[in-house]
């Protein structure tokens, strides 16, 4: 008889256990590595497209910088006109308008920029920098006409390096203008005390067709009217609130003449129409039987506006409310910041005081401004046809005797001594801390042509940023 060994049986069965045990632990195993595996090569795949993308999106973004800088530098691009000063060309050729960067997905766009315009291809704007690796990189600036006011766009396309990811950026831009385009009265400012002998030419309020603003006579010129027809009176002094002393008195353009003289309109010479930068204006007066106001001898309540004549002074005035900011309604909106920056770019910037030396070569510059953050004094700076604009964070001083020409910005104390003339505006931001005083026999007298060159296109045109318009995308 044979007897069964059990011990054996059960040595047998746990071996077949620990086998099954790990074939599972292998599979198991198996199976993580591979899963590990995949997540790796997804990882990679994951970096390398997020490598790609940013490759071409900082290709697209140095593009964009490229002609974004274009656009600050050439304001004549805001032009707009096929065949004008900027080469556009038409997106609506048939052979480029639904081409890049006529169209761009769904977004089809008037003009497009191409400075090689004997091609039907429109091409990228020139560098001025290359990317390194030959990275594709091309800049393009195109044009909008919509009911918001025209629109320019600077657009950046890139690709990466192996030409798998491809990325846009744009920012669109507005144009805007570096002084107010508006009515600059001979003097703006928040209060006066006027002593002495004061007289102010005032600002007509007139319109004229003429470019070239030494055509302008007393026969071409119309008054501004309002929204029912009526004549808007001549504008001397904005201020708010009063306290002028001394002898004063405002006369209109037509009304400042030279009797020793006889003008060319018949009558005595008159003086804003027919002298120029070149004269000395010693025998410039107002008629006497012609003003539009007179204070009378130290009178300190000024006068009474007229019916034709509502807005030569005080808080009565029609164009609008008096501005928190004189400084900022003159530079249309501009913070002292933003226009002390310009200078520094565009213009003259002198830190500490200046004089008329300071202005040497201000006609050449993008902007006719000169700013010194100490006092300033002026004699002889500007000409009647190349105004300039003077901003001073001191003392404001014009000496006796100066005849100068263009915008004078007092961002503290104003002071005009015995003789002065000055042809344009005077503008002071905060009277009521520092003080706007005049000594002796001062003249305020507006001249068309002095705002005309201020206003002119081609040194008032800027072109700035629209908020919220700048935008990143990627096609693959």
């Amino acid at each position: 008889m044979k007897i069964h060994n059990s011990r054996q049986s059960l040595s047998l069965q746990r071996g077949a256990a620990v086998l099954l045990v790990s074939i599972i632990l292998l599979i198991g195993v198996t199976l993580i590595t591979v899963f590990a595996a995949r997540v790796g090569v997804m990882d990679q795949r994951i970096a390398a497209n997020e490598y790609r993308h940013k490759e071409a999106q900082a290709a697209a973004d140095a593009a964009l910088e490229q002609s974004s800088a274009f656009i600050e530098n050439n304001t004549d691009l805001y032009e707009g006109t096929v065949g004008g000063t900027s080469p556009w060309k038409d997106c609506t050729n048939v052979a480029i308008k639904d081409v890049l960067p006529c169209k761009i997905g769904s977004k089809s766009y008037d003009l497009a920029y191409d400075g090689v315009i004997a091609t039907t291809a429109i091409e990228p704007l020139e560098y001025t920098v290359s990317l390194t690796s030959n990275i594709a990189s091309d800049s393009y600036i195109v044009y909008e006409a919509s009911s918001a006011g025209n629109i320019i766009t600077a657009i950046g396309t890139g690709k990466s390096l192996d030409d798998t990811g491809e990325a846009f950026s744009q920012v669109s831009y507005g144009k805007t203008t570096f002084i107010t385009p508006g009515v600059v009265p001979p003097v703006l400012a928040s209060g006066v005390d006027l002593s002495g002998s004061f007289t102010i030419i005032a600002d007509p309020r007139v319109t004229h067709n003429q470019t070239d603003c030494k055509t302008v006579t007393p026969l071409n010129v119309s008054p501004i009217t309002n929204d029912n027809g009526d004549i808007l009176g001549d504008l001397s002094l904005w201020v708010d609130g009063s306290g002028s002393g001394g002898t004063w008195q405002t006369c209109g353009i037509d009304s400042y003449v030279d009797s020793s003289a006889t003008s060319a309109w018949g009558g005595p010479l008159k003086c804003v129409y027919e002298y120029t930068d070149t004269d000395d204006w010693s025998n410039c007066a107002c008629d006497p039987d012609d003003h539009l106001s007179d204070s009378g001898a130290g009178s300190s309540a000024g006068y009474t506006p007229t019916y034709d004549h509502p807005d030569i002074k005080g808080p009565w005035n029609v164009i609008e409310d008096f501005p928190d900011s004189p400084f900022e309604h003159f530079f249309n909106g501009k913070t002292v910041a933003e226009v002390k920056a310009i200078a520094q770019s565009d213009g003259i910037y002198v830190d500490g005081p200046c004089n008329d030396s300071h202005t040497a070569g201000y006609k050449t510059n993008a902007k006719p401004i000169i700013w010194c953050t100490g006092d300033a004094t002026f004699t002889t700076s500007g000409e009647q046809y190349n105004p300039i604009i003077a901003v001073s964070e001191g003392k404001l001083k014009l000496n006796a005797g100066a005849n100068v020409w263009g915008i004078f910005v007092g961002l503290t104390d104003f002071t005009a001594n015995g003789g002065a003339k000055v042809h344009g505006a005077v503008i002071v931001e905060d009277t009521d801390t520092y003080s706007f005083l005049t000594n002796g026999d001062y003249e305020q007298i507006y001249d068309f042509c002095v705002l005309s060159g201020l206003q002119d296109d081609a040194v008032n045109s800027d072109i700035a940023k629209l908020a919220y318009s700048a935008k990143d995308f990627q096609s693959n």
